[in-house]
């Protein structure tokens, strides 16, 4: 299918990844999509932007591959990896439980993760982490060697540590979102050891606001 049409679109996320451009906007009908990544190929600029959207309010559901993918690889639902300008509005974003890693990850400068889901979905809230949980089951969502991103309006639960920052990440706005229900931490911010190195040199210049934190 070309892909432009409502009536022919592409069969899977990864076909768009390989075509689209700067200015071009991805509608995903809803569903599951599974072993699956939103990781464009390219870069978006100022002006146009690349943008990944649920479908006319449709929920489209990312499960990114197993575990027995490497992590960092096809683990992740979301890797926008050495990329600028890209928004991800409107999905749930999930992966099977992570040994070691992240579920949703976003490097490169001025992208935008809003109004999306990060729930890991083997979690029952409320019980002790020893039945729900591996201890080590990863972040589900981290900004690492990237500037100017922006998480807004996201529901973030369920993970080890809800979310973290990297080496190298400046003036990141997270603004709006729900963070909570993780077993561990619910934000990472400075030097920390153990699963993965958070170390943040400067954590002043991150704007924090209007989050729901617990």
């Amino acid at each position: 299918n070309a892909g432009t049409l409502i009536s022919a679109p592409f069969a899977t996320i990864t076909q768009a990844n390989s075509v689209v451009a700067p200015g071009d906007t991805v509608l995903v009908r809803g569903g599951d999509y599974v072993d699956q990544q939103i990781r464009p190929g390219v870069s978006g600029n100022a002006s146009n932007k690349i943008t990944y959207r649920g479908y006319n309010n449709e929920l489209p559901h990312v499960q990114g591959g197993d575990v027995s993918k490497p992590v960092g690889d096809a683990g992740n639902p979301v890797k926008i990896n050495n990329r600028s300008y890209i928004v991800v509005d409107g999905f749930n974003l999930y992966t099977p439980i992570l040994t070691y890693g992240v579920a949703v990850r976003f490097d490169g400068t001025n992208n935008e993760l809003l109004n999306s889901q990060i729930v890991n979905p083997a979690v029952v809230p409320g019980q002790p982490e020893s039945s729900a949980v591996s201890p080590h089951a990863g972040f589900g969502l981290t900004a690492a060697k990237s500037k100017f991103n922006t998480f807004e309006g996201n529901l973030v639960t369920g993970w080890w540590q809800g979310m973290g920052t990297g080496s190298g990440t400046e003036d990141l706005v997270v603004r709006g979102n729900v963070i909570a229900g993780n077993i561990h931490t619910q934000i990472a911010v400075g030097p920390r050891q153990g699963m993965e190195t958070v170390d943040d040199p400067n954590p002043l210049r991150h704007l924090y606001e209007g989050n729901i934190i617990g």
